[in-house]
């Protein structure tokens, strides 16, 4: 199994330890260890669980104006032949395009979105895995990460 193709229109997509509002009422966020790749497990045992958080941006395109998009998780084991992990727990998110921007920049006419969710999960075993992003049930981008053990000297 590989990484899927990301969707033009995502700017970006990071996991993180943990995220919250700068200020409360804002959009603004503070995150904490933006794009780490390895977990260690501190205690070594199995099932790992584990809580952290995705976050990501989406450049619409003009055709998406007026629309809203589901967006939703996955979390798999990298080979097909691994354990695979349970995702337990997570916030979906309701995005629409339809916010024009004053920014010539924005080639669409409109802001882009972002969108920040927490992932809960079970891992079965040390190895690698991948978060998928899915927008209306289509991979739009994935995240990959490691669950090590205590004595890795990666």
């Amino acid at each position: 199994m590989t990484i899927q193709p990301k969707d033009p229109r995502v700017e970006f997509v990071f996991l993180a330890r943990y995220i919250e509002p700068a200020f409360p009422g804002g959009n603004t966020l503070n995150v904490t260890e933006l794009g780490f790749h390895d977990l260690y497990a501190a205690e070594g045992k199995l099932p790992a669980y584990w809580r952290l958080w995705i976050v990501g941006r989406i450049q619409w395109r003009s055709e998406d104006t007026d629309r809203k998009f589901r967006i939703r998780y996955a979390v798999r084991a990298f080979n097909d032949n691994s354990e695979q992990p349970s995702l337990v727990g997570s916030y979906p998110v309701t995005i629409e395009a339809g916010q024009p921007s004053p920014f010539p920049h924005h080639a669409s006419g409109l802001m882009p979105a972002q969108f920040a969710s927490y992932l809960d999960m079970t891992m079965p075993a040390f190895g690698t895995y991948v978060v998928d992003v899915l927008l209306d049930g289509m991979v739009i981008a994935s995240a990959p990460f490691a669950l090590v053990p205590p004595d890795n000297k990666m």
